[in-house]
């Protein structure tokens, strides 16, 4: 019990009730409960999972996946330690319990006594230790050490910790809505951080079971964003006339910035202005606009600094085309906020009508586009998480708490390290799912 409460952070409670069962080569994940399970001749944990608190997705149970997004499971499925496998070889060769013997508790001994037997390890290891601090030596402390691990190693992320550990930080608890992790990864994030005490017995998972994720079930699937990349692609190479042409920028714009920047689908698109050509830094403010405190310094990766000089270069072909009335009104968009790029909607050569951003990106439906208008900041969240650090996670997506902003006087984050951890892997998450900066062809014509 002791290894096995810390090395998947359950208590006494989660891990009591466990059935040992015996599968076959690829079991069922909807049909299979909780418990430490043989399959294959390898041990693995298949238990309860953290996840965000949405009505519409009760905690534990399974939901019918939208199209286009990720499918979660209420449960993840964690190779066991090899500390643990040795053990429960043990227990079950004493118990001579055979693969046909059906349900087989894990444990046979009662809380209190399993409790009591726990505290005396603990005590007997702690006189050996000097100056041990008396929280070190309780059973809660022994739960508390795979989540802190989790999200403090490098490349650590609270989200992951809270999901993969079923227990809940304060500061994690926004993160989790945008937190999902495929389960595969889950199993790289939980080896990697459960190593220094007692490595993975083994790094196999069902078939069934790694196509699934953990997590944010409003998470769209690459596949349904590569869809939404080629839809926008088209739409802007087949654009014959001025207003075609505009609508295809500005819904191919939005959208990369959308999913680039982790935006909330709302407030502004930020045009070369907003950005410090030497750092490559902006403020975005798409949550309280009016709060100085929300803004988000971000890093803007290349892709997206150059789908905004694209932009821009359409804008000033665009005027050409339109009649007087018509670019004084675009004057005066860019006039009312230089820091921003005017996004509207060709009426006539000479009328213009301006479109906020969240309804620019509700356009996307026109691709049956499963997602919200915020779709692109919970796909980016699952592709950084374990990728760059907690607090680079936390300062790009403004997922802090009073007293640990990332850029008041007495922080301690240094914005080069935040750029060069953004540097590695931003530019990289979105080239690879197919994402493109690109121009309007036909502007020029």
């Amino acid at each position: 019990m002791l290894t096995a409460m810390i090395t998947t952070a359950r208590n006494l409670e989660t891990l009591l009730p466990l059935s040992v069962k015996f599968v076959g080569r690829n079991p069922d994940p909807r049909s299979l409960a909780s418990g430490l399970i043989n399959h294959d001749g390898k041990w693995s944990w298949w238990l309860p999972v953290g996840a965000p608190a949405l009505s519409n997705y009760p905690k534990g149970t399974w939901t019918e996946v939208k199209v286009g997004m990720i499918q979660t499971s209420p449960n993840v499925w964690l190779p066991t330690s090899v500390r643990v496998a040795e053990l429960v070889d043990r227990c079950m060769s004493a118990r001579a319990v055979e693969p046909s013997s059906g349900n087989i508790p894990l444990f046979t001994h009662s809380k209190r006594e399993i409790r009591g037997l726990i505290q005396s390890i603990l005590n007997s290891a702690s006189s050996e230790l000097d100056r041990t601090r008396r929280s070190a030596q309780t059973i809660e402390s022994l739960q508390r050490w795979l989540p802190r691990k989790i999200a403090q190693d490098a490349g650590g992320d609270p989200a992951a910790a809270s999901i993969i550990s079923d227990r809940y930080r304060s500061l994690a608890h926004p993160m989790t809505y945008y937190g999902s992790l495929s389960i595969p990864k889950a199993i790289r994030i939980h080896s990697r951080a459960t190593e220094q005490f007692d490595k993975h017995g083994h790094g196999a998972c069902p078939e069934d079971i790694s196509h699934l994720s953990v997590g944010d079930p409003n998470t769209p699937s690459d596949e349904a964003v590569f869809a939404l990349i080629r839809e926008l692609a088209f739409e802007l190479e087949s654009a014959e006339t001025s207003a075609e042409r505009q609508a295809g920028m500005v819904r191919q714009t939005s959208a990369l910035l959308a999913f680039s920047l982790g935006l909330r689908g709302s407030g502004v698109l930020p045009s070369s202005k907003a950005i410090d050509q030497q750092t490559g830094f902006c403020l975005v403010a798409d949550k309280d606009r009016l709060n100085a405190h929300a803004k988000r310094l971000v890093w803007v990766p290349p892709i997206a600094r150059l789908q905004i000089a694209h932009y821009e270069d359409h804008l000033r072909l665009l005027k050409r085309s339109l009649g007087i009335n018509a670019n004084r009104q675009i004057d005066e968009l860019e006039a009312a906020s230089p820091s921003s790029l005017p996004l509207f909607r060709v009426h006539s050569s000479d009328r213009i009508e301006s479109t906020p951003l969240k309804l620019v990106l509700k356009w996307s439906k026109k691709f049956s586009w499963p997602g919200a208008s915020n779709a692109g900041r919970h796909w980016l969240r699952s592709k950084l998480s374990s990728e760059c650090s907690a607090e680079t996670l936390g300062a790009f997506f403004g997922h802090w708490q009073v007293g640990t902003e990332p850029w008041q006087s007495s922080s301690a984050l240094d914005p080069l390290a935040y750029r060069a951890d953004l540097g590695r892997c931003l530019n990289a998450v979105l080239t690879k799912v197919g994402w493109k900066a690109l121009p309007c062809t036909g502007c020029a014509a």
